[in-house]
């Protein structure tokens, strides 16, 4: 069937499916997620729910519109839009074979480019940083307070993840987060279920063996934007600017639709009509 087409109603309105290619899978995230409305699948490789289910979301990296998830021992797809994050503590980390580049004098692309590249963000209350590299998560850490913290994809092993916490005096530490045969995540003795549930407990008791150490989260960073390009808004719920307007970002946790607000004017906007902003 036709992906663009298929949505299904929920109590107040339809809820687009949209289409989605073929992709690879990487690393097991097991985040949590509720199910806003119903979904039957129509493919042998999505998972049909109901409206309050609670999914363990496996990835979320390779597809925006679609996230690869566990149900009662069932994997499939389901489509991003018809579920919310637990807590909503992530922050998407995007890897393109080929960003475009914007002259400021035309709103089209100029041509693409044929290496990839990843981008990463902070997001209020965020702790899921995806593929950056453990150098860059010493730089993200290295000034803030004791127990500030992130989880990543492992450098070094593909498809674990690494904690990576400020110990202040002493650097950053990374930890290995490490799985048993079951699939639960730990880093010592006590086991979880999911990444969340294993920063929940870390909150409360020590990352290390040798000093106490809390997970806390890093402190959320203003984000400010320019525009580039005028955005006139084609559907309710879009933000409407000017070339030049500045606009403070709100939310990246998509990575071609970001949330933000001018004055108290709030919306969404394609991310490639925007550079950041330095005052």
């Amino acid at each position: 069937s036709n992906r663009n087409a298929k949505a299904t109603q929920s109590e107040s309105a339809a809820i687009a499916v949209r289409r989605r290619p073929r992709m690879r899978f990487y690393g097991r995230l097991k985040m949590e997620a509720i199910a806003k409305h119903d979904f039957n699948a129509t493919a042998d490789d999505e998972l049909s729910f109901r409206k309050g289910d609670v999914l363990k979301v496996l990835n979320m990296e390779d597809d925006i519109n679609w996230y690869r998830a566990e149900l009662d021992s069932k994997e499939g797809l389901i489509p991003s839009n018809y579920i919310d994050m637990k807590r909503h503590e992530y922050v998407l980390c995007v890897r393109s074979q080929c960003p475009l580049f914007y002259s400021l004098h035309s709103t089209t692309p100029l041509t693409y480019c044929s290496h990839s590249f990843s981008l990463f963000f902070l997001r209020t209350k965020s702790w899921y940083y995806g593929r950056i590299t453990r150098a860059d998560a010493e730089k993200l850490l290295m000034n803030k307070h004791e127990g500030a913290f992130l989880i990543r994809v492992s450098e070094s092993s593909p498809g674990d993840f690494s904690l990576s916490v400020n110990r202040c005096g002493d650097g950053v530490q990374h930890f290995k987060v490490l799985r048993d045969t079951s699939g639960k995540f730990f880093l010592w003795v006590v086991k979880f279920n999911s990444l969340n549930e294993l920063v929940e407990y870390h909150r409360s008791a020590s990352v290390s063996r040798s000093q106490d150490i809390k997970l806390t989260d890093m402190q959320p960073e203003e984000y400010l934007v320019q525009a580039m390009y005028d955005f006139t808004p084609q559907e309710h719920g879009e933000l409407e600017f000017r070339r030049g307007d500045i606009i403070t970002v709100m939310d990246r946790s998509d990575a071609n639709w970001w949330e933000g607000e001018i004055g108290n004017r709030k919306g969404y906007f394609p991310a490639t009509y925007v550079i950041p902003y330095h005052a």
